[in-house]
């Protein structure tokens, strides 16, 4: 009995490493995400069909939220093939936009399972945090053994050369931007349940954020922003919730120590990273405190380039993110997702999709520190990049807002 509880674990950390980090080799098609997460949801829709108890999938707040995510991806379907003639389906964005449902799917139906075996709402959280450690302690491998380096690299498509060298640990399908803003938010999280909860700070949670913290250092610095906005953002509320001032103290003090021990570690294992980071602290400090914008701040505020007239209601159509398409047409490339889903299907395809998003996290949770640190997590991660691209921060977005409204009776 024992063997067959482990090994069902075993399946199941498995197959949610795959849903979650979609890890594919470069240059391969067949085990790429957006073949696989499909295919995925048909058979787990199949086997949910055959199960002799049969419950409701979709509430009546999932099936609003994806009328809207299907009504965003007509939008900019439509924006796309009339400004086109040589239609490209992943520079579209209907194949990510489709995603969304899958994960919608997917995710209901893990917990349709996690329910049927009486898994508790906390567990739910601790797969996530789990598998999260794992990346960390696969970063630390990977920094102290340079074959496994090359390892990580199998999974990575890019040809920056800085990049290749002292960034990509771990495994997963987008090192330097959307993994690290999921390991960030996961961090905080964690942050907050031990808050919530009331936990004791032991020193096995300390080195757990710890190892999801060198995750993010190591791949990318705009998770370690989102780490520490939410995070003070979700220990105020909670202190104001409670008031209680001293718990607040108490647990900034396991903040601080966590954020200290791997930035100390990075420092020592890996310190071209180490600078790396340094730069954005230097790069952050310089744009708040002086409102002067430089570095990756000044290529981002050089790179704004909206669409005018009527495509900026409609969309122009163009992917305008290192895309042939976009420079013949005149436009800068950029990597906003504002900009770039402005562009996509203008005005009218951002009320349905930003909107779809905001409906399902104002409907689906209560917590009020939670609800703000996941919309500043989605509002500040989409000026660094397309989150809305990102399978891994869409499955977050919606594990998040499905975990709360959890039922374990």
């Amino acid at each position: 009995m024992l063997k067959r509880l482990n090994l069902q674990k075993m399946l199941l950390y498995s197959f949610l490493f795959y849903i979650i980090y979609t890890p594919s080799i470069a240059g391969t098609v067949l085990i790429d995400k957006n073949i696989t997460i499909p295919v995925i949801t048909v058979v787990l829709l199949a086997l949910d069909l055959l199960r002799s108890k049969r419950e409701k999938l979709f509430d009546k707040t999932k099936v609003a939220f994806a009328t809207l995510i299907t009504a965003s991806n007509i939008f900019s379907l439509l924006s796309y093939i009339a400004h086109t003639d040589n239609f490209n389906i992943i520079e579209s964005r209907i194949v990510q936009g489709n995603l969304v449902l899958c994960y919608l799917v997917i995710i209901s139906i893990i917990f349709k399972y996690a329910k049927s075996r009486k898994i508790k709402k906390h567990q739910l959280l601790d797969w996530l945090i789990n598998l999260a450690v794992f990346q960390g302690v696969l970063c630390l491998l990977m920094l102290i053994i340079p074959a496994l380096h090359n390892f990580a690299l199998l999974f990575y498509s890019g040809d920056n050369f800085f990049v290749r060298t002292y960034r990509v640990y771990g495994i997963t399908s987008d090192y330097t931007f959307a993994t690290p803003i999921y390991h960030g938010f996961i961090a905080a999280m964690f942050l907050y349940s031990i808050i919530s909860t009331k936990a004791k700070l032991r020193v096995q949670n300390i080195l757990k954020i710890a190892f999801i913290l060198l995750a993010v250092f190591v791949n990318g610095r705009t998770g370690v922003a989102i780490f520490i906005g939410c995070s003070i953002l979700l220990l105020m509320a909670d202190a104001i919730r409670t008031r209680r001032v001293r718990r607040l103290v108490k647990h900034l003090a396991l903040f601080v120590a966590a954020a200290i021990a791997s930035a100390l570690s990075l420092k020592i294992i890996a310190p071209v990273a180490y600078m790396h980071f340094n730069t954005f602290v230097a790069e952050t400090t310089k744009l708040v405190f002086n409102q002067q914008a430089s570095g990756t701040y000044a290529i981002l505020n050089d790179s704004a380039s909206l669409p005018s007239g009527i495509d900026l209601l409609f969309g122009s159509g163009v992917h305008v993110y290192d895309s042939d398409n976009a420079i013949e047409a005149g436009y800068k490339s950029s990597d906003i997702g504002y900009i770039n889903d402005l562009h996509l299907g203008g005005i009218a395809y951002i009320v349905f999709l930003y909107g779809a998003y905001l409906y399902l996290i104002f409907k689906s949770i209560k917590d009020p520190g939670l609800r703000i640190a996941l919309i500043l997590m989605m509002l500040s991660a989409n000026y660094k990049g397309e989150i809305f691209r990102s399978s891994i921060i869409i499955f977050l977005i919606l594990y998040a807002c499905l975990m709360e409204n959890y039922n374990e009776n």
